[in-house]
């Protein structure tokens, strides 16, 4: 691997990364990344745990890259060719950016005459994803003979940025010819340091980290959180896939126990595990839960994590009454759409929940109470609430509302659920148990809430060894999704463990049409992108398992018995959209 100067510096560049921490790298191949594939190769066959995954689409793998970032936590790598291969990545590197996670790109590129001149298959590339991406460099291999080491201490500060600020670092390397195994001189000092740097079991440059918010700012926070309020409503957002839920199950119920009101977004993990009885509080979509706080607002509300998926809940906190909000995060992000926190701390939402409830257990042993919210009642009117609403959708055909009551009840504990955007994720955090649990997980792509990639970004997720130790992963995504993202059914067939993929085909966009929007009839039929697919052939292409379900029972006995199956299955659920829109409309109308 040191024949040429392209491939010493590839070589070098892997093992760096390698050393760093990184171990999965998400491959596209093409000419002008040759050095790096042949790098990635040696180091596997010299026996680094060096995991490769193929794929011919840049955006699909940059979901699945992705997907194991959300699940593991740990930055996977991408490597492209130049050219458009790059722009390729953005839909997932914007994603990124907006939930959190980081991943290192790794572009090949032409030297920068050839991009000067306009030569074939070059685009400007450097800084090529600007405020998305938390570093950028750019380096020309025929020009790292003086600046050597300079390359290789900028490797593990990229990775620290990532690690620091949550999202993604871009690398551009302009690779000169020879891009195959040709030998040319390479002077002997750089041969000298290369042994010296390859043979050395740690990275060439450490960043130890820092921690964030300091000791005395949160304690501080507390103290005036238990002493100053009497009301408060705990509401938790999007938390990490990878972070373990231990601490946020073991508050909240000590919370559940002091009549302490939470609402919990589905991205946060635990949603299922808690009931109304717990003292859980449905989703503020429901209008009459809006209204409820509005006729007793709390005095305080404590936010932990991300965004949630409520635009509701929003909007109660632009128009409703006054009251404090604090904000508990450690993105990059403010998480705050409506910019009404009155303190925001910089600190892993389940620290602090780690250290409320410490702070909470202190007040009751010194006085015997914490907060004073006096709210039994309020609890207790969502119980006739909720079961009206349950026996409208069983009573209504097979909607939206029907097949996640259904996933949610007959999943089996520590399923993965990969919920899609638009209407999927609405209708899950819709969801809202009376006397029932489930240990389900969840993941999403909530940070740009787009609806391309999602099945990719389910396959990434599985991609991480510790996904061994969960259940059977559930992808539930609509029609439009599926048909913006059918390149990445190709990589099903090297997944090792069997996948069930939920189709929800209302043949249209049909979140447009569940909007409250006025004299836009003739532009709806644009908005909606009807269409008249369905999946079977699709199925057949890819040589998946496929099932077709048109009724509530075909429904429910086709998901339990997916769970026997030991091949990918594609479940297409077909309903009626007019049949939803109006169920979703008599929803609307249950009252307290």
């Amino acid at each position: 691997m040191i024949e040429n100067l392209a491939r010493l510096w590839s070589i070098s560049l892997i093992d760096q990364l390698h050393k760093c921490g990184i171990s999965h790298f998400y491959l596209s191949p093409g000419m002008r990344n040759a050095p790096l594939i042949s790098a990635l190769k040696n180091l596997q066959q010299e026996g680094r745990d060096i995991q490769v995954h193929l794929g011919i689409d840049e955006r699909a793998m940059s979901y699945r890259a992705l997907g194991y970032a959300k699940a593991s936590g740990k930055i996977p790598a991408l490597i492209c060719t130049s050219g458009t291969a790059l722009a390729n990545y953005t839909p997932a590197v914007v994603e990124a950016y907006k939930s959190g996670n980081g991943m290192l790109i790794i572009s090949a590129d032409r030297p920068s005459e050839l991009v000067m001149g306009d030569a074939n298959q070059t685009i400007v590339q450097n800084d090529f994803y600007g405020k998305f991406s938390c570093c950028s460099f750019s380096f020309e291999v025929s020009a790292l003979l003086p600046k050597y080491k300079a390359a290789l201490r900028a490797l593990p500060f990229a990775i620290d940025q990532i690690k620091k600020r949550h999202f993604s670092a871009h690398i551009n390397i302009g690779f000169s010819e020879p891009l195959d195994g040709s030998a040319c001189d390479i002077p002997s000092d750089m041969r000298e340091l290369f042994y010296q740097t390859f043979l050395r079991p740690h990275a060439y440059c450490h960043m130890p980290q820092s921690s964030s918010a300091s000791s005395n700012a949160v304690d501080k926070v507390l103290e005036e959180l238990i002493s100053k309020y009497n009301n408060p409503l705990i509401v938790i957002g999007d938390l990490p896939f990878y972070s373990p839920k231990h601490a946020v199950l073991e508050t909240l119920q000590f919370l559940s126990r002091q009549q302490i009101p939470f609402i919990l977004d589905v991205t946060c993990g635990v949603k299922y595990q808690f009931t109304l009885q717990d003292g859980l509080i449905p989703a503020f979509d429901h209008p009459e839960v809006i209204k409820q706080f509005e006729l007793r607002p709390p005095d305080v509300i404590i936010h932990l994590g991300g965004r949630m998926t409520s635009k509701h809940y929003y909007q109660y906190l632009q128009n409703g009454p006054e009251l404090d909000l604090y904000s508990v995060s450690d993105t990059h992000l403010l998480c705050d759409p409506t910019l009404s926190s009155q303190c925001h701390l910089d600190l892993n939402p389940i620290v602090f929940l780690k250290l409320l409830l410490e702070k909470c257990q202190q007040a009751i042993s010194q006085k015997g109470y914490i907060f004073n919210p006096q709210n039994a009642h309020q609890r207790a009117d969502f119980f006739s609430f909720i079961k009206k609403k349950r026996e409208l959708i069983d009573n209504a055909p097979l909607t939206f509302p029907f097949v996640s009551k259904t996933i949610v009840e007959y999943s089996p504990d520590q399923t993965c659920l990969f919920l899609g955007n638009s209407t999927a994720i609405r209708s899950f955090d819709s969801y809202a148990s009376i006397d029932s649990t489930s240990q389900l997980q969840v993941i999403s792509n909530r940070g740009a809430a787009g609806i391309e990639g999602h099945l990719a970004c389910a396959i990434g997720s599985q991609d991480d060894q510790s996904s061994s130790d969960r259940g059977r992963t559930v992808l539930v995504y609509g029609d439009v999704s599926a048909l913006y993202d059918l390149n990445s059914f190709m990589l099903l067939s090297q997944l090792q463990t069997p996948m069930t993929i939920v189709i929800i085909n209302n043949q249209c966009g049909g979140i447009f049409n569940l909007l409250p929007l006025k004299d836009m009839q003739q532009e709806l039929e644009l908005m909606t992108t009807p269409h008249s697919i369905n999946f079977e052939h699709i199925a057949q292409a890819f040589s998946i398992n496929y099932l077709r379900v048109n009724a509530k029972d075909e429904f429910i006995q086709a998901y339990k018995s997916s769970f026997l199956s030991t091949k990918h299955l594609l479940l297409e659920v077909c309903i009626n959209d007019p049949e939803n829109v109006e169920l979703y409309k008599q929803l609307k109308t249950v009252r307290l």
